[in-house]
């Protein structure tokens, strides 16, 4: 195609302006932060009616009725920009890989054919391309769709002989990986030292841009209650509390889903510092907890408890409300003393659960960037 423009007319029926697929590596730029950018290059152009929906496993929601009808018409002003992905299937017709939605969209701004990439690709490599690309063009990918995601790929790994252990201690990225290593499939001999032992969960990890031990938690979420999961998606519950939340009984669970709709609540990020340390400690048994303890944990207030726990619970917090009087008095020297004592408790936790909140998602973002 020489422009925009003729790429738009042969989507609308021009013949002419096809031309044949250029042979190029099937995974080409796949994995790189560049996805489908140059797609429209090599491509041919198949009437709709030959491109037909994959039949495997897609684990992303459909787009909104609204957002389908922003993206037709995006498409009925400037056609298809990126070709879409596709693969030949028995009946002579092609399976859409990548691009569904922009071939429900063409459908809808009225276009007859849309431009296609061939991809010559096995089962495996065809569900890695309908997962990777949507995970890559996506807006907004929920933690419940990306543990899916990581989970069939991991499943994927599995099959080529990678190490499917998720409880082992981290392996970072750049410990087994050249950080200029280009991954272009999922050989371990490309992407990585052969005296190197390699997790599957770190090649994912890898491959998506997050560490494995990320890969490993959002796994894990996939055995909380569903009903739980969605408010996890939606940002009720926190994700790290949603992790902590998994290591408890289904009937606790269930409480806990009945705690939040009941007070229509927003669970504190505090709750994952109080499950975790009673996890670890395990001289409370949180699922024989009443549900009045149960919501003060949600709500970021740890329980009653022996002396030895309350110590590592509780400590850190005495020094910090110490810390904080010392901070405010020495940095604002103006104030006296006797207003500095009267800050509240409930202010100076207030003031300083932002500050730490703040600081640790700055760590966990950087963790996942370096990951």
């Amino acid at each position: 195609m020489s422009g925009k423009g003729d790429m738009i007319a042969a989507m609308r029926g021009n013949n002419a302006a096809e031309q044949p697929a250029k042979k190029k590596d099937p995974l080409e730029g796949l994995f790189s932060d560049t996805v489908q950018t140059e797609n429209t290059s090599g491509y041919e152009m198949f009437p709709l009616s030959k491109l037909k929906y994959y039949q495997g496993e897609d684990p992303f929601n459909e787009y909104t009725e609204d957002e389908l009808q922003e993206l037709a018409e995006s498409i009925a002003e400037v056609g298809i920009l990126d070709a879409l992905l596709v693969r030949e299937s028995s009946d002579g017709d092609y399976e859409i890989l990548a691009g569904k939605h922009r071939r429900k969209a063409a459908e809808i701004a009225r276009l007859r054919s849309a431009p296609c990439r061939i991809m010559n690709v096995d089962d495996n490599t065809a569900q890695i391309i309908v997962m990777y690309t949507n995970y890559k063009r996506r807006k907004k990918v929920l933690i419940s769709e990306k543990a899916k995601v990581f989970k069939k790929h991991l499943e994927i790994l599995s099959k080529q002989g990678y190490r499917s252990d998720l409880h082992v201690k981290s392996h970072d990225a750049e410990d087994f990986c050249s950080e200029k290593t280009d991954v272009k499939n999922h050989d371990a001999a490309d992407l990585c030292s052969e005296k190197t032992e390699v997790y599957s969960r770190d090649v994912v990890g890898k491959i998506y841009g997050v560490s494995g031990s990320t890969v490993t938690r959002h796994i894990k979420l996939l055995s909380l209650k569903a009903s739980l999961l969605k408010k996890t998606d939606a940002e009720v519950i926190p994700f790290y509390v949603a992790y902590e939340l998994t290591f408890l009984s289904a009937e606790t669970q269930g409480r806990i889903n009945s705690l939040i709709e009941n007070d229509d609540m927003k669970v504190s990020k505090q709750a994952e510092d109080i499950l975790n340390a009673l996890r670890k400690e395990k001289t409370i048994n949180v699922d024989e907890l009443s549900d009045d303890e149960l919501k003060d944990i949600l709500m970021g207030k740890a329980p009653k408890v022996n002396p030895v726990v309350a110590q590592k619970i509780y400590k850190p917090y005495e020094t910090a409300i110490k810390s904080f009087r010392k901070s405010v008095k020495a940095r604002f020297k103006d104030i006296d003393e006797d207003t500095v004592s009267k800050i509240s408790e409930e202010d100076m936790e207030e003031a300083m659960l932002a500050a730490v909140d703040e600081y640790i998602e700055k760590l966990r973002k950087e963790g996942d960037a370096n990951g």
